[in-house]
């Protein structure tokens, strides 16, 4: 059975600390997740037959059970949509930012200390990135993303992160 979902690993390495990311739909199908290797990423050992992109694939929407949903306080959620980092006990932080519609993007980083500002407006440029692919009209509404060039763009947003 073929993944319905744009996932691949990415094997150009850089500074960037970004590992792993995915943009996750309202009721949590995800709609486009991509890995990325680093050589500083260390991970547990892995249990047999797993690899190290389903130990990240697994570590991201593990993070979903930790993002707030609908009937939650004001407090869970802020107004910008950045929840920071949602699973402060795994030992790869993953970074969360939800719209005001459900949708989830989600962030693995090799350091829970890269700024908070900076995460922000990385989550937001790709929550941009992805209106784009909204405006297509060719583009069927809650779908995953398949494009070649909004996955493009967003290796050009990661590599500037620093």
């Amino acid at each position: 059975m073929s993944n319905p979902v744009a996932s691949e690993v990415a094997t150009e390495s850089s500074s960037s600390p970004v590992v792993a990311l995915a943009i996750v739909n309202h009721s949590n199908r995800p709609l486009f997740t991509r890995v990325y290797e680093h050589p500083e990423l260390v991970l547990p050992s892995p249990r047999a037959g797993e690899t190290r992109e389903h130990q990240l694939h697994y570590l991201l929407f593990r993070s979903l059970d930790f993002i707030p949903g609908e009937g939650k306080s004001g407090r869970e959620m802020t107004a910008d949509g950045y929840l920071g980092c949602v699973n402060p006990e795994e030992p790869v932080p993953v970074f969360a930012y939800v719209t005001n519609t459900g949708l989830k993007i989600l962030l693995a980083t090799i350091s829970r200390f890269t700024s908070d500002s900076k995460l922000k407006e990385v989550l937001r440029n790709i929550h941009k990135i992805y209106i784009t692919i909204l405006l297509n009209p060719f583009y069927v509404y809650d779908t995953p993303v398949s494009s070649e060039k909004f996955a493009n763009k967003l290796e050009e947003l990661r590599r500037a992160v620093k």
